[in-house]
């Protein structure tokens, strides 16, 4: 576009553009203001109990509590991301024991917490552990470190 096309466009735009704003910003106030309005989550004024639920019972056996998820499974909230260590690869490839499947050690590094990709790439030829990992021509891993 040349200038002597874009002046009578730009010319035409303006009032729009200035317009634009405040409508938009009285738009989502409205949505907000609704949205509040009509929302089910509200408290009655009056502080009265709501008469839908019942009162508990002060002498009833309470249930027990259920364990947080995070209490279930805390290796892999705290290591997901995290880099695998060599203590946790010599203890997937049971410290030089027995010779290992990469399978079974990419299962031990799991339940550790690692993510099976992590888990590959650290059993990989290439990988910072290369020289801490003894690999028999069976496919077989064993620390060697």
């Amino acid at each position: 576009m040349n200038p002597q096309n874009t002046a009578p466009v730009l010319t035409t735009l303006a009032p729009a553009a200035l317009f634009a704003p405040p409508v938009l910003l009285v738009g989502a106030l409205v949505g907000i203001g609704l949205v509040w309005l009509f929302s089910g989550t509200r408290k009655t004024g009056n502080g009265a109990p709501d008469p839908d639920t019942a009162a508990p019972d002060p002498k009833a056996p309470k249930a027990p509590k259920a364990p947080a998820e995070a209490s279930l499974e805390p290796s892999r909230a705290t290591r997901t991301g995290s880099r695998i260590t060599r203590e946790d690869l010599a203890e997937a490839l049971a410290y030089g024991e027995r010779p290992v499947t990469r399978k079974e050690c990419v299962a031990a590094l799991e339940a550790l917490g690692y993510r099976k990709s992590a888990a590959y790439n650290a059993l990989a030829p290439q990988s910072r552990f290369r020289h801490l990992i003894e690999t028999a021509p069976d496919g077989l891993f064993e620390w060697k470190g």
